[in-house]
C-alpha cells in the first residue's frame, strides 16, 4: 500500500495549481478526468492548501464560470453580457452566501437565456458545469425573487 493516495494527491495538486493560476475547473472535473472521487480528492485538497497557502484561497468567481458556460453553449454576446451584469450583483449579495458558484453562475446563464429567447434548457446548463438542474431551477427562483424580477412576455411594460 506503497501508493495509496498518490493519485489524488497529485489530482488535488493539479486542482490547486488550477485555482491558483485562474484557471476555471471544477474539483469535480479535475477527478472525472483522474478517474478518481471527487471525495478523496478533496481531502487531499484541503490538506496541500492549508499547508502550502500562507493567504486563504479565494472562492472562484461566479463570473468565471458564466463565461466558460457562454463560450461552451454559444450564447450570444447580448445575453453573455446580461449574465455577467447578474452575476456581478449576485456576487456582491447575500444569497450568494455558502451557494456553489457553479449553481450561481448556471442560474444566471439560465436567466439571460430565456430572456433573449435564446433556446438553452437548464439540463444543458446544469450538465455542462456539473450542477442539477434543480440547483440551476432553484438558483434561479432564488436570484428573481430577491431581485423581484418580474419577466413580461409579449413585450416590455
Amino acid at each position: 500500500a506503497k501508493n495509496k493516495g498518490q493519485k489524488e494527491i497529485a489530482a488535488a495538486m493539479i486542482y490547486l495549481a488550477c485555482r491558483l493560476c485562474g484557471v476555471n475547473r471544477t474539483l469535480k472535473e479535475v477527478a472525472d478526468l483522474a478517474d478518481l472521487k471527487e471525495k478523496d480528492v478533496a481531502r487531499y485538497y484541503r490538506a496541500l492548501a492549508q499547508n502550502l497557502s500562507a493567504s486563504p484561497l479565494s472562492r472562484p468567481r461566479i463570473s468565471n464560470y458564466v463565461t466558460k458556460l457562454s463560450n461552451i453553449l454559444n450564447l450570444s454576446t447580448k445575453a453573455e453580457r446580461l449574465a455577467l451584469d447578474l452575476s456581478s450583483k449576485v456576487e456582491e449579495s447575500e444569497i450568494a452566501l455558502g451557494k456553489n458558484p457553479a449553481g450561481l453562475a448556471a442560474a444566471c446563464v439560465h436567466i439571460a437565456s430565456v430572456l433573449f429567447d435564446e433556446s438553452i434548457s437548464s439540463d444543458d446548463i446544469a450538465r455542462e458545469l456539473g450542477v442539477t438542474p434543480l440547483t440551476v431551477r432553484n438558483r434561479t427562483k432564488e436570484i428573481l425573487q430577491y431581485y423581484d424580477v418580474t419577466v413580461y412576455v409579449g413585450g416590455a411594460k
